[in-house]
């Protein structure tokens, strides 16, 4: 294994768990936004309110753009990444020796983002249940009101659960399947 191969397993790595991290983020963001437009933009025209929405088309935009490129360089290219900041120069040796199955890493791998997943995913589940005992407990907002704004995270929060459990579980299984994938692939190129 060299260098370049190892940082190219490491940006994808951290592109991937980017990309898990902040998906939930752009989908309410883009949930937040429908329903704006529904909710109260057909209600209110007035300054304020048309304000708010460039305000928040502009924020949407820029997270987008900075989410696609996120996944542009550390997935898709990461040697562009790799080739920018000399991240393979300087070192002694050309090559790692590094005895592991690549089924190996990639089982490791998938079993750590899945439990990463599983914790984060988790707080997040919790702290929404509890922002919303909150506001029909303490605050007294109707719960009809709370709860349409609060079902869709929770939804999400619970298919990244049940996400990061399938990723534990079946780590071998996907592991597998990447090594077949790879070898099929490299016949095929032969």
């Amino acid at each position: 294994m060299t260098p370049r191969s190892l940082f190219i397993i490491l940006l994808r790595l951290a592109g991937i768990y980017f990309v898990f991290a902040t998906l939930s983020g752009q989908i309410m963001s883009i949930y937040t936004w429908i329903s704006l437009l529904i909710n109260y933009i057909p209600q209110e025209t007035n300054e304020n309110v048309l304000e708010y929405v460039l305000i928040r088309s502009s924020l949407l935009s820029v997270m987008d753009l900075l989410f696609f490129s996120t996944i542009f360089f550390l997935i898709i290219m990461p040697r562009i990444l790799i080739n920018a900041l000399l991240l393979d120069k300087g070192f002694q040796e050309e090559k790692l020796d590094i005895n592991i199955h690549a089924a190996s890493v990639i089982r490791i791998a998938a079993f750590i983002f899945g439990g990463l997943l599983f914790v984060i995913s988790l707080i997040s589940l919790f702290n929404q249940i509890m922002t919303l005992l909150n506001l029909i407990y303490i605050h007294h907002i109707p719960s009809n009101h709370v709860i349409n704004s609060y079902v869709f995270p929770l939804i999400l929060d619970i298919v990244k659960i049940i996400i990061a459990c399938l990723l534990v579980r079946y780590n071998r299984t996907i592991a597998d399947y990447v090594v077949r994938k790879k070898n099929k692939n490299k016949t095929e190129n032969l």
